[in-house]
C-alpha cells in the first residue's frame, strides 16, 4: 500500500479512504484490466468480418503479448482473484465471454456453446504463448 500511495502521489491514509484492504485495490486493478480487455474484444469482433483468420490469430496473439508486457501484474491478479470478483463471474468466465465474441463474429454459423468451447481452446493457447514469448526472445 506504501507504494501504491508514493506512485499516486497521494498519502496512505488517503488511499485507504477509498481502498481499505488491499484485496479491493487488487479487484479494482484487475476490473479495470478487464473493462480494457472487454473493450479490444469488442473492436477487434466488429473488424474481424473484413479479416482473414490469419489476421485475426495474429492480432489476438499479439494484443495478448503486448497487454501481458504493458500489464505485468494482471496474470497474478488473474490468477489470485479468479473468483473473487463482483458479480461472481470469474476473471477467466469474462475473458473467454470477450474471446467467444470475436469467434463468433469470425465464424457466425457456431452455436454459442461451440464459440464459447473455442474461445476456452484460444485462452489456453494465448496463455501458452505468453508464458513462452520472453523465453523464445532470448534465443
Amino acid at each position: 500500500m506504501t507504494a501504491i500511495a508514493a506512485r499516486a502521489e497521494s498519502s496512505i491514509g488517503s488511499l485507504y479512504q477509498f481502498f481499505p484492504t488491499n484485496e479491493q485495490v487488487a479487484g479494482t486493478l484487475i476490473e479495470q484490466y478487464l473493462t480494457e480487455l472487454e473493450a479490444a474484444f469488442d473492436r477487434l469482433s466488429e473488424e474481424v468480418p473484413l479479416l482473414e483468420v490469419s489476421v485475426v490469430a495474429g492480432r489476438l496473439t499479439t494484443f495478448f503479448v503486448a497487454f501481458r508486457t504493458t500489464h505485468p501484474a494482471f496474470v497474478v491478479l488473474a490468477d489470485a482473484h479468479d473468483v473473487v470478483l463482483p458479480g461472481a463471474t470469474s476473471v477467466r468466465e469474462r475473458l473467454c465471454k470477450g474471446i467467444a465474441s470475436v469467434v463468433a463474429a469470425l465464424a457466425p454459423r457456431l452455436s454459442v456453446k461451440e464459440a464459447l468451447f473455442r474461445a476456452v481452446v484460444v485462452q489456453h493457447l494465448m496463455k501458452a504463448a505468453v508464458t513462452a514469448e520472453p523465453r523464445y526472445e532470448r534465443r
